[in-house]
């Protein structure tokens, strides 16, 4: 029986490509019985984004989390940073996957502090026949720096199958 996992994807914005992105992503997640969650800024976004994530709050069991974080670099990152390691900790995630410059680099910072026990730093998508698939490039707690790649087979969002 597969394991269930509990994934939270940590990005700043979500709008556009990278909400598309983790909107397909957590699709798929959860079509393969994962527990998932969001946390992003709460900043960003107009009414179009709020009817996505309405769509997809009944489906993701971790919920959706957002809190501010500001785009550039400034005193309130460390607000943001405290926001959500705190939300990181209360959610417990095995895989924590960071999207973009800020989304990537709390998931590193925070995986590292969680010891989460699998956290991608960067994926992609590939559509192959009638199964997404994504490679992941990891760095686990017990080996920071040390690279290794696995290839991950679900089936194609529904999202994605109309764009065939």
């Amino acid at each position: 029986m597969p394991r269930t996992l509990r994934i939270v994807h940590c990005f700043r914005s979500p709008v556009g490509g990278i909400f598309r992105h983790v909107r397909d992503l957590t699709d798929a997640q959860v079509a393969s019985g994962h527990a998932v969650g969001i946390i992003c800024d709460s900043t960003t976004g107009g009414e179009y984004e709020d009817r996505l994530f309405d769509a997809m709050r009944d489906k993701l069991a971790l919920g959706i989390h957002r809190t501010p974080m500001q785009r550039h670099l400034g005193s309130g990152d460390i607000a943001a940073a405290m926001r959500t390691y705190g939300l990181i900790r209360r959610l417990k995630p095995n895989i924590l996957h960071g999207h973009g410059a800020k989304g990537g680099a709390y998931a590193r910072l925070f995986g590292t502090l969680q010891a989460a026990t699998e956290w991608p730093r960067s994926t992609s998508s590939v559509i192959v026949g009638e199964k997404a698939i994504a490679r992941t490039f990891e760095w686990t707690p017990s080996a920071p720096m040390t690279r290794s790649t696995r290839s991950v087979r679900s089936p194609m969002p529904t999202s994605m199958q109309s764009a065939r």
